[in-house]
């Protein structure tokens, strides 16, 4: 995964979100998702329906 993104403006900051990749979130981080219709969810979205999931998370300059 190769996104650019612009700088967000907000007052005199300029906010730009950083990809620090991608990791595996499994229901001890998402305990909402532990459920039969989070597991449908995972499973149409292509993930596995038994976790974790496998999630971008992002770092904000």
């Amino acid at each position: 995964m190769n996104e650019q993104f612009e700088p967000l403006t907000v007052g005199s900051f300029a906010i730009t979100p950083l990809l620090d990749g991608m990791f595996p979130i499994g229901f001890d981080v998402m305990p909402q998702a532990d459920c039969e219709r989070g597991r449908q969810l995972l499973e149409i979205a292509g993930q596995p329906s038994t976790g974790p999931s496998i999630e971008p998370v992002y770092a904000f300059r």
